[in-house]
């Protein structure tokens, strides 16, 4: 949205012209989600040290994890608000590939909310189940996998179910029909794995 608008000002004076790279939008982007993490992180943690909402250690996690018990909890907001302004002020939002990531930041985002909500303030310390984290995971995956899969025409290249293969140059696999339990698999299996590591 500003960078839009700093842009239309490239008439008026040709250094404006540089909000109009990408490198310059995803740099500005990550700076001011910084920024607003340095100036409202400290008060939410405050905030949430008054109000007790903190890590509650599971008893059969890592005795290593124990020293974590009473670490404010919940901060994931403060990364998520400063990601969700960060990308209203300078991404462009008519691009097909950010209101993908956009949409999967804001859902991954409200599973995790629910899961400390119910963990800090309703006590409940299992959390949110992990059959319906799961649940969410999948529905994701199905939405993020169709969308690319049946919507070809907004595709840079039409091409919707290839993919590169990493370490190897020019290889690309095009998975067919096959493309969207391959996304199912990759965002379950990645949130997982954070998750597991996370303890």
């Amino acid at each position: 949205m500003l960078g839009d608008l700093l842009y239309q000002l490239k008439d008026f004076f040709f250094g404006f012209n540089v909000f109009r790279y990408i490198t310059v939008r995803a740099a500005l982007a990550a700076i001011t989600a910084l920024l607003f993490s340095l100036i409202i992180g400290p008060k939410l943690i405050k905030i949430l040290r008054e109000k007790q909402i903190g890590e509650e250690i599971r008893n059969d996690g890592p005795q290593t994890h124990r020293k974590k018990s009473g670490t404010p909890t919940m901060g994931g907001i403060i990364i998520l608000v400063g990601i969700i302004i960060g990308v209203i002020l300078w991404a462009k939002l008519t691009n097909y590939y950010i209101q993908l990531i956009f949409i999967s930041t804001i859902w991954m985002g409200m599973v995790g909310f629910i899961d400390d909500y119910l963990k800090t303030v309703k006590k409940y310390k299992p959390g949110l189940i992990g059959k319906y984290k799961l649940t969410g995971q999948i529905i994701l995956g199905v939405f993020i996998g169709g969308m690319i899969f049946f919507n070809y025409q907004y595709i840079i290249g039409g091409i919707n179910s290839n993919t590169s293969m990493p370490f190897f140059k020019n290889l690309e696999i095009d998975f067919g029909w096959l493309y969207i339990p391959v996304v199912i698999f990759v965002i379950t299996g990645t949130s997982n794995a954070v998750n597991l590591t996370d303890g």
